[in-house]
């Protein structure tokens, strides 16, 4: 997929809900701008949130970000940092994507292992 593709499926709100988990996500990607991450799981509605900190076009994109089920307060020190970066090589390009800021170490192994499924799904969106 090329880099616009992958871009675009990382920044379109019906392509984020299809990786991620049903979302709907609210933000405009100005950076300084609230972001919004609004579903139903087992029937109870969730909200996260995040501001946008970086929004490079088609190379970098980074908001920081919140979760109620992370059983911590909505403080800016309980945030978590994701960041997204697209890097063009010989064979295509690589998609990247950073987590620092979890809560505990069950936290970030839970994590990771949804980022790669999303990986994934990204893939494939971005190759139809």
């Amino acid at each position: 997929a090329s880099t616009d593709r992958v871009w675009f499926v990382l920044t379109d709100p019906p392509c984020i809900a299809r990786y991620l988990y049903g979302a709907t996500v609210i933000t405009d990607w100005t950076v300084g701008a609230e972001i919004l991450f609004q579903g139903e799981f087992e029937g109870t509605k969730w909200q996260d949130k995040g501001v946008v900190r970086e929004f490079s076009q088609g190379s970098r994109l980074a908001y920081d970000y919140w979760s109620g089920s992370c059983g911590l307060a909505d403080r800016p020190e309980n945030y978590a940092r994701v960041t997204f970066s697209i890097t063009p090589n010989q064979n295509g390009i690589v998609l990247a994507i950073e987590q620092i800021g979890y809560a505990s170490q069950q936290s970030s192994e839970s994590s990771g292992q949804g980022w790669d499924q999303m990986l994934a799904s990204i893939k494939a969106i971005a190759e139809e």
